[in-house]
């Protein structure tokens, strides 16, 4: 019996921590004309993200001020700059 109890318990963890999303994102292949590579997977909070554009930007930009909010979306959102 206690055999029994422990397989279920150990069943019902494995079961709910393997409840990973599989489902593969689908880009648009018409942004590679634009976007180089970008951070993509699961990072932690700490980490940075990285987009690398096919060409130089050109627009006016200085390296100290923060994009427009209309540049980049993020799904889900994330909260800095």
């Amino acid at each position: 019996m206690r055999n029994l109890l422990l397989f279920a318990a150990l069943t019902a963890l494995l079961t709910a921590c393997g409840t990973d999303d599989n489902t593969p994102i689908t880009i648009n292949p018409a942004f590679g004309e634009y976007v180089f590579a970008y951070t993509s997977g699961i990072i932690s909070t700490s980490d940075p993200i990285i987009v690398k554009l096919a060409q130089p930007y050109s627009g006016p930009f200085q390296m100290s001020e923060a994009l427009p909010d209309n540049i980049l979306r993020f799904d889900p959102a994330i909260d800095g700059q």
